[in-house]
């Protein structure tokens, strides 16, 4: 199922029952809206120092643990990050 699909179905759920979708179709697309709004609630991302020069390290995504490359940006798979302190 596309996105654009999942906001077809989640934004017109029909009145009559003959033009329903089905009930996968409907967990499918509320299971992708849900994914989407979590991306926006931001998440704290976390330092790792490496062995080497314990100066030196990386943030990374709490989701999926890419290098995060500037603060103000979310990450590269969506995630909003939480910087404060």
């Amino acid at each position: 199922m596309t996105n654009e699909e999942a906001s077809i179905i989640v934004g017109n759920i029909p009145i009559i029952p003959d033009d329903c979708y089905s009930i996968e179709e409907y967990q499918q697309a509320k299971a992708m809206a849900i994914g989407a709004l979590e991306k926006q609630i931001p998440k704290k991302p976390y330092y790792v120092q490496y062995d080497v020069n314990p100066k030196i390290g990386n943030w990374h995504c709490p989701i999926c643990n890419s290098i995060c490359l500037h603060k103000n940006y979310p990450c590269q798979c969506g995630q909003k990050l939480d910087w404060s302190v």
